[in-house]
């Protein structure tokens, strides 16, 4: 029996590509990798960092990197991730949320 893994990284959900002309928003992008492994029906989707981007410094990138996630678990698809040197968000108080 095969063990499926997907494995990205670098996604940056919340920063905008400012110099290249048609490009999908990350968010879209992350939300074509969910559908991968779904439609691939991997047994593990591995995230090597970045998918959040820090300099975004809101909660915009929450909203589909939940979503993503809730669709992965529904379809009992195992995700990891690990932190990367841009995966952060700061709250309003200025604490800080690592998502890893």
């Amino acid at each position: 029996m095969a063990f499926r893994v997907l494995c990205t990284g670098d996604i940056h959900i919340g920063r905008r590509a400012s110099k290249v002309k048609n490009t999908y928003r990350s968010a879209e992008v992350w939300s074509s990798i969910v559908e991968l492994a779904i439609a691939e029906q991997v047994d593990l989707l591995a995230i090597s960092g970045d998918v959040v981007d820090a300099a975004s410094k809101s909660y915009e990138a929450l909203g589909p990197l939940e979503s993503g996630l809730r669709r992965l678990n529904e379809a009992r698809i195992e995700t990891v991730a690990v932190s990367g040197n841009h995966t952060m968000l700061k709250r309003p108080s200025g604490s800080t949320i690592v998502h890893s």
